[in-house]
C-alpha cells in the first residue's frame, strides 16, 4: 500500500486496527489472515484519505512454483462494487481448465432495500449468445472462525468448479457468464477464476 497524504492513516478491519501507515510512505500491510482469507475481507479508511490510497493484493504459489510473478486479486473499492447485470466476456472453459466463480455481497450486514442482495442469477453463454444453462447463488456469511456475524467479512457464494455446475460448458473454448442481482439495485461484487489443470497457474477475469 502507498499513503500519498501527509498524514498517517489507520486502517479498521476485523481484527481491529490493521495497520497504520505513515505519510507518504509505502509499506506491506500485514494483516493476520486466517486460512479462510478466501471469503474476503472489508477494509475501512478515513473518507478523506481513501483517493490518495494506493493498494495492490497479490497472492504467490509457493507450493508449485508455477507463478513465481503472483496472482493479482482485486481490491474493490466501494464505488466499484456491481449493481444490475454484468458479463464475464470471453471465458476460458473446455476440458483443460477448471473455472470457479465467487460472488461477494459487501452489504450484507445492513439488510435495507437498497442494500439488501436476495441472491445472483448466473447464465452461462456460448460466444454466440446462447445459454448453456442458469443456476442461482445465494452468498451469505461463512465464517468458520467466530461468530455468526462478523462486520468486517462480506457474504459469499462460491461455484469452485463451473463445469460440475452446467456440464455443457467442457463442450467450449470459451464462454460468457452473465451475472445479475436481486433485487436489481442492490450491490455486489463477482470474479472468475480459471486454473490451467495442467500448470496450475491462474488467471483472474473482470468485468468493468
Amino acid at each position: 500500500m502507498e499513503n500519498r497524504t501527509s498524514e498517517s492513516v489507520v486502517l479498521w478491519c476485523r481484527f481491529g486496527n490493521c495497520s497504520q501507515i505513515d505519510p507518504r510512505q509505502r509499506r506491506r500491510l500485514g494483516f493476520p489472515f486466517p486460512q479462510s482469507a478466501q471469503f474476503g475481507f472489508l477494509v475501512h479508511t478515513p473518507v478523506a484519505a481513501a483517493p490518495h490510497l494506493t493498494l495492490s493484493n497479490r497472492i504467490f504459489e509457493r507450493t508449485l512454483r508455477a507463478q513465481p510473478r503472483g496472482v493479482e486479486i482485486p481490491v474493490v473499492r466501494e464505488g466499484s462494487f456491481f449493481s444490475g447485470d454484468r458479463t464475464f466476456l470471453g471465458v476460458p472453459a473446455g476440458e483443460g481448465v477448471r473455472v470457479s466463480l465467487r460472488a461477494y455481497d459487501p452489504w450484507v450486514h445492513l439488510p435495507t432495500p437498497t442494500t439488501n442482495l436476495v441472491l445472483i442469477r448466473v447464465s452461462v453463454q456460448t460466444l454466440a449468445g446462447d445459454e448453456l444453462g442458469s443456476f442461482e447463488l445465494r452468498p451469505q456469511i461463512l465464517n468458520p472462525e467466530g461468530p455468526a456475524v462478523d462486520y468486517y467479512k462480506p457474504g459469499i457464494a462460491m461455484v469452485h468448479d463451473l463445469a460440475a455446475v452446467v456440464p455443457a460448458v467442457a463442450a467450449h473454448e470459451r464462454v460468457h457468464i452473465r451475472v445479475s442481482a436481486q433485487p436489481a439495485q442492490a450491490q455486489y461484487y463477482g470474479m472468475v477464476a480459471v486454473t490451467d489443470n495442467e500448470t496450475q497457474t491462474v488467471s483472474i477475469i473482470s468485468a468493468q
